[in-house]
């Protein structure tokens, strides 16, 4: 009796042990895969951020479209003293591509007209094209930025009696503004630029003010 019951104790026990080394088993199987799914979910989490970067980063780059209206004020050195200018209004068109985060080259046009010489009906216009480089030293929605860029210039002048003259020379254009974009494609842009003038058009050099719009594709 007592050896059946004894055979019987030990069953159970090895019963006992049998499931609960299963149960371990099985827990363990359990946490390795949790920790694989763990080790997997960020992996594809790490993998998803830097698409995302990425693809931020290319949606950086392109081409764009720019125009402005402008406010040209003369800076003209050789004049008579005690001669006036009213201020010249125009348009200002670029198209360029951003070929870095903090890079862009452009093409810039721009034309000044109505830099009257007061009291004497003789008028100054002006018409420019500069190759540009701009530095955008930060990313965001309001983006600054520093440019700089060289080309040639047109002054006319145009008499009271309808006789015109005009000479052409070099430009260089430097200057500063802020691109505010409204969505990833459109900004509002507001700028100021200096234009040195050489060559047949030495001294009339434009401060010029733009408040426009930019699109980028």
């Amino acid at each position: 009796m007592r050896t059946r019951n004894l055979g019987l104790f030990i069953a159970i026990i090895t019963i006992v042990a049998s499931v609960a080394e299963a149960d371990t088993r099985t827990r363990g199987r359990e946490r390795g895969r949790e920790g694989d799914r763990s080790r997997y979910q960020d992996h594809y989490a790490d993998r998803y951020e830097e698409r995302s970067k990425d693809q931020k980063r290319r949606n950086d780059l392109g081409p764009y479209l720019g125009g402005a209206f402008a406010i040209g004020i003369d800076q003209f050195d050789d004049v008579p003293s005690g001669d006036e200018y009213d201020a010249g209004f125009g348009l200002d068109v670029w198209i360029g591509s951003r070929i870095h985060r903090h890079v862009a080259v452009e093409g810039q046009l721009s034309y000044l007209d109505g830099f009257d010489l007061k009291g004497t009906g003789v008028e100054f216009s002006h018409l420019n094209g500069t190759a540009n480089l701009k530095l955008y030293p930060f990313d965001g929605m309001v983006q600054p930025y520093a440019v700089v860029g060289a080309g040639l210039g047109r002054f006319e002048i145009q008499e009271e009696d309808g006789f015109t003259f005009s000479d052409t020379g070099g430009v260089m254009r430097v200057g500063a503004g802020v691109d505010i974009y409204l969505n990833k494609r459109i900004a509002l842009v507001g700028g100021i630029g200096y234009l040195f003038t050489a060559g047949d058009i030495v001294d009339n050099d434009v401060l010029e003010l733009k408040f426009g719009l930019q699109y980028r594709f």
